[in-house]
């Protein structure tokens, strides 16, 4: 009885290792149906498709410029002394980043509204750099972008440029030199 028990078991065994090595196989070769870009995952290629694909890649630029107006935006606002809150109403304060700086809690570790690499509540302007060379890049070659006209080429060229220099004026106003 024991012997027929043992067999029925390494019989068994066999099946699994048997279905393992295939379960195994199918999912090595099934890789290649996986991967698929999804519809919604934007590329370059896609950006610069069109005069209208590659004008909201121009505004994707903009995206990074400060908004001194709004009290979120500029540091100086809560950064400085001229606005203080009593302490209960410090959860009103949307900008808590600035909001430490002016309690003195700013440090050179991890610092409060950094510029330089977008962390914490700062826009980045490297993002934003990065941004308008790859517009320059693709927006200067006129076979990727084959039905705009010469005139708004020039001019979205212009803008980038601009961009470019006002966010390397914003990186020199903040820190000094800075690699080009």
């Amino acid at each position: 009885m024991k012997i027929i028990y043992s067999s029925h078991i390494g019989k068994f065994l066999d099946i699994m290792k048997v279905s393992s090595v295939c379960i195994w196989t199918l999912i090595a070769f099934s890789c290649d149906f996986l991967d698929v870009v999804p519809d919604n995952v934007q590329t370059i290629e896609h950006a610069f498709s069109n005069s209208t694909e590659a004008e909201k890649y121009l505004f994707s630029c903009y995206s990074k410029l400060p908004s001194n107006a709004s009290e979120n935006g500029n540091v100086g606002f809560w950064g400085a002394d001229e606005a203080w809150l009593p302490e209960d109403l410090d959860e009103r304060v949307v900008n808590k980043d600035a909001w430490s700086i002016a309690k003195g809690y700013q440090n050179i570790n991890r610092p409060y509204h950094s510029a330089w690499n977008s962390d914490r509540s700062a826009n980045g302007y490297f993002i934003g750099l990065r941004l308008c060379n790859t517009f320059l890049e693709n927006i200067q070659n006129e076979s990727i972008v084959r039905d705009l006209e010469l005139d708004r080429r020039s001019r979205w060229i212009g803008e980038a440029l601009f961009l470019k220099a006002y966010y390397h004026y914003l990186l020199l106003r903040m820190y000094g030199l800075s690699p080009l």
